[in-house]
């Protein structure tokens, strides 16, 4: 972990691959360089290579500028790998506004990392499984980040039982809406208990719509003033306000019915939470002979299985019985793409394969 100042273009010797990383950005971005590449996530297909110039982060980093009243001097946490959008703006924001950083080498778990840091930290962005890991250690975050003038969670959505867990945060903590096509976020919504709408709010000069498919577009000079189209289904309050349903890549069409993944993980992890037993999950869509696609309750804990019937007796009483799962399956590791994010795609593929190759 160290603090430097991106802007000095003077910066002390580096101690892993990811603070050469780092430095070597800073240079490239001190001597004017006016295009950048990053790679998307993958999350729901091949990972791409998009390049973004020099004027859109700028634009982008004033954006949050203005959002969190970010000053020169104020000092940002760097923990998410740089080759990807949301990494790279923590630098560039850094460099535009004359901010501080510090660098803690992007893991899972940064518990012991900021065990050892000493000063306050103004902003700091996370991926969601990073923040689970911290929210074990509540204290310890209130300690951290005190002054925050914003913790940033981006990356994919929360778990109804992580958002719950973060109102116990001193500071505010955002979930941040974004892509690699939009330079970083443009909406965010506030997660407390004051504050449990799911309605995101877009930025200043960002504009919205839905399309004839229900999912997001957007407009503004990060997009060069063209409409883009999102896979994000979205009930759209008004100009500035939306809420995200789900993702048209995990809509799953069970016999002709649209079940909304999110919507039953979120009640599926209540379920479990009441039960006091630790389950990461997600609901996905395979194929059916019967029903086209049926929906499956995939978790990374054995003891999940055993509560099925008592977590479907629970769901009835929220949801259509169309909604629920057909069954529950075990796979006790899931995969992640390159930043952090849960595979769902290559998780159920590879134990399907594994399985089918295990009784060959």
């Amino acid at each position: 972990m160290l603090l430097f100042s991106p802007s000095s273009n003077s910066f002390p010797l580096a101690e892993s691959d990811f603070q050469r990383e780092v430095y070597d950005f800073c240079q490239k971005w001190n001597a004017g360089q006016s295009e950048f590449t990053f790679s998307t996530s993958g999350s729901t297909g091949v990972p791409k290579s998009l390049v973004i110039s020099r004027e859109k982060m700028i634009y982008s980093a004033n954006l949050t500028a203005i959002w969190l009243n970010l000053k020169a001097n104020d000092v940002a946490l760097l923990c998410l790998p740089i080759q990807y959008i949301a990494g790279a703006m923590v630098l560039v924001r850094a460099l535009v506004l004359d901010l501080k950083v510090i660098l803690i080498d992007p893991k899972a778990d940064l518990t012991e990392s900021l065990k050892k840091k000493s000063i306050a930290v103004d902003l700091a962005s996370f991926l969601p499984n990073q923040w689970m890991k911290l929210m074990a250690d509540v204290p310890l975050l209130n300690e951290c980040f005190f002054q925050c003038k914003g913790v940033l969670l981006g990356g994919g959505p929360l778990d109804i039982v992580l958002e719950k867990m973060t109102y116990a945060c001193d500071f505010p903590v955002f979930q941040t809406y974004g892509m690699t096509e939009t330079v970083s976020h443009i909406a965010f919504r506030e997660i407390s208990p004051n504050s449990e709408e799911l309605n995101y709010h877009v930025l200043p000069n960002i504009f919205i719509q839905k399309n004839d498919q229900g999912c997001l577009r957007i407009k503004s000079f990060l997009t060069d003033n063209l409409w883009i189209e999102t896979n994000d289904l979205v009930n759209l309050i008004n100009e500035e306000n939306f809420q995200i349903l789900g993702r048209t890549d995990f809509v799953i069409n069970s016999a002709g019915f649209k079940i909304f993944p999110q919507k039953v993980e979120n009640l599926c992890q209540d379920f479990f939470h009441s039960l006091d037993l630790d389950v990461q999950l997600f609901v996905f869509g395979i194929h059916d002979k019967i029903y086209g696609q049926k929906a499956i309750l995939i978790s990374n804990n054995a003891q999940a299985n055993v509560h099925f019937d008592a977590l479907l007796e629970f769901l009835l009483t929220k949801l259509d019985k169309k909604e629920l799962p057909k069954s529950i399956l075990f796979i006790p590791i899931f995969q992640l793409t390159p930043n952090g994010k849960i595979d769902q795609i290559k998780t159920v593929n590879l134990y399907f394969n594994q399985q089918q190759n295990g009784h060959k």
